[in-house]
C-alpha cells in the first residue's frame, strides 16, 4: 500500500481531448482513474466527452431516420453521439445514410473514378457504391481529390489589391482559386477588380475617340477598364486622354531614331532624328530635314552674320548683302581658314537686276534702225544707278543729216 500511495502521489491529473470530433474542449483524467486504468492493464485514456458535450448527449435520444435510398422504406439509427458531433460542428441538416440492407447492397455497385473538380488537376476521387446509392442524381457531384483537399485545408482566403491603379480596395482570393492557381503552376495571384470597381465598370460603355495625331482621321477605342483607371490616376484637366489610333500606334512602334549626315558637305559629323519627329514627318509627307550636327552648331556660335557693301558700290549702289555665319563656317570647313579679304558680291537688289538683264540691251537708231551699240548688264545697272547717261537712240549720220531725234 505504501508503494501504491507513492505512485498516486506521482500521477498528476491530465487534460484529455474530448472524444467528439470537432470539439476543442478537454476532460480531466484524474491520477486516481489513471492508476485504476493501469491496474487493469490500460495505459491510454478512455474515450470520454467533455462536460459540454456530455450535457448535450444527455438531452439527445437515438432516432430512426429514413434510409437515404429513395427507393427504400427502411430506416437507420441516428445515435446520440453522432447528433452531438453534428451539433458541435454546426451541421444543420441530417446526414445522408443508408439502412443496413442498402449498405450491404451498395457493396455490389462498382466504384467510379471521377476527375477532381479543381481545374489543372489530373487526379481523381472515388465515387463509392454507397455514395452512388445515396445520391439523388446519376451524375456524380463535383469534388476534390484527396491531395487537393489536403492542400485546400491548409489554405486561407486572402485579401488582394484591386487591379485598378489608384484604387485602395481589395477583393477576396478564395482558397479554391488559390488551389487552382497552384495546380496550374502559377505563382502570382490573378489580377481582379474589387466589388466597387466592378460595379462602376458595369455602368460604363466603350467610347470611340479621335486619334491624337492631327493629320490622322482614324479613331481609337477607350475601353471601360481604361476609363475607370483614368478616373483614379489622371491629374489632367482633360476629360479624355490623348492617344494614337491603332494604325498610328503601330507605325510609331516600328520607328526608331535615325542618324543623318551634317548638311555641311565637308563635315563628317552626324545628327540624330528622334522617332517622334520621324513619325510626324511621315504623317505629313515631308522629306528628311537637312540640319547641322551638334559640333557645327557649337562652332556656329563663334560666327556672326556680316553686312557687306555691294560689289557695285563703285557704281553708286548703297545696298548691302549678308554674309551668313553658316556660309563662313562652310568656307572654314572646306579650306581650313577664312579669307583675309571679304568676298565681293552684289546686294540682293543689284543681283536681281543683273539676272533680269543678263542678256544686256542693244541700242537701235530710231530713224534708220541701225545697230548703234550693245549695253552690258553692268552698263544698264550704271544707268539705273545714275552714274551713266542713257544713250540717245539716233546715230551720228542721222543727226548730221538734221533728222530730229525721237524721244526715248
Amino acid at each position: 500500500m505504501k508503494n501504491v500511495g507513492s505512485l498516486m502521489q506521482g500521477l498528476k491529473d491530465k487534460k484529455v481531448p474530448c472524444r467528439i470530433s470537432g470539439c476543442n474542449n478537454t476532460w480531466i483524467w484524474t491520477g486516481e482513474d489513471q492508476l485504476k486504468a493501469m491496474s487493469e492493464g490500460h495505459r491510454d485514456p478512455p474515450l470520454k466527452m467533455c462536460d459540454r458535450c456530455f450535457e448535450l448527449f444527455q438531452n439527445f435520444q437515438d432516432r430512426e431516420e429514413p434510409c437515404s435510398n429513395s427507393d427504400c422504406p427502411n430506416t437507420w439509427r441516428y445515435n446520440r453521439i453522432a447528433q452531438v458531433a453534428d451539433k458541435i460542428n454546426k451541421r444543420k441538416s441530417i446526414p445522408k445514410r443508408l439502412c443496413q440492407a442498402c449498405m450491404d447492397s451498395s457493396k455490389s455497385i462498382e466504384a467510379q473514378h471521377i476527375p477532381c473538380k479543381i481545374s489543372g488537376c489530373s487526379n481523381t476521387w472515388i465515387w463509392t457504391g454507397r455514395d452512388q446509392m445515396v445520391s439523388d442524381s446519376s451524375t456524380p457531384p463535383q469534388k476534390m481529390c484527396n491531395d487537393c483537399y489536403a492542400t485546400f485545408k491548409t489554405l486561407e482566403d486572402k485579401a488582394q489589391k484591386c487591379k485598378i491603379k489608384g484604387c485602395d480596395n481589395t477583393w477576396t482570393w478564395t482558397r479554391i482559386s488559390q488551389l487552382e492557381n497552384i495546380k496550374k503552376g502559377r505563382k502570382n495571384p490573378p489580377r481582379k477588380l474589387c466589388d466597387s470597381c466592378s460595379e462602376k465598370m458595369n455602368q460604363l460603355n466603350d467610347i470611340e475617340l479621335n486619334c491624337r495625331v492631327e493629320e490622322c482621321s482614324n479613331t481609337w477605342v477607350w475601353t471601360r477598364f481604361s476609363q475607370l483607371e483614368y478616373s483614379f490616376t489622371s491629374h489632367s484637366e482633360e476629360k479624355y486622354p490623348l492617344r494614337m489610333c491603332p494604325e498610328c500606334s503601330e507605325l510609331y512602334s516600328q520607328l526608331s531614331d535615325l542618324t543623318h549626315k551634317c548638311r555641311i558637305p565637308e563635315c563628317n559629323g552626324t545628327w540624330t532624328e528622334k522617332r517622334g519627329s520621324i513619325f510626324a514627318r511621315k504623317k505629313s509627307g515631308q522629306s528628311v530635314p537637312r540640319r547641322l550636327c551638334d559640333s557645327c552648331y557649337d562652332q556656329l556660335n563663334d560666327f556672326e552674320d556680316k553686312e557687306i557693301s555691294c560689289k557695285y558700290e563703285k557704281f553708286g549702289c548703297t545696298g548691302k548683302w549678308k554674309w551668313k555665319r553658316e556660309t563662313q563656317l562652310r568656307i572654314l570647313k572646306k579650306t581650313g581658314s577664312l579669307p583675309d579679304v571679304e568676298p565681293v558680291k552684289p546686294c540682293p537688289v543689284c543681283e536681281k537686276f543683273m539676272h533680269e538683264h543678263s542678256s544686256g540691251k542693244q541700242i537701235i537708231c530710231s530713224q534708220c534702225s541701225k545697230l548703234m551699240l550693245t549695253l552690258s548688264p553692268e552698263d544698264l545697272l550704271r544707268i539705273k544707278l545714275g552714274t551713266r547717261e542713257n544713250p540717245e537712240e539716233i546715230c551720228n549720220e542721222c543727226r548730221a543729216a538734221g533728222i530730229n531725234k525721237s524721244p526715248l
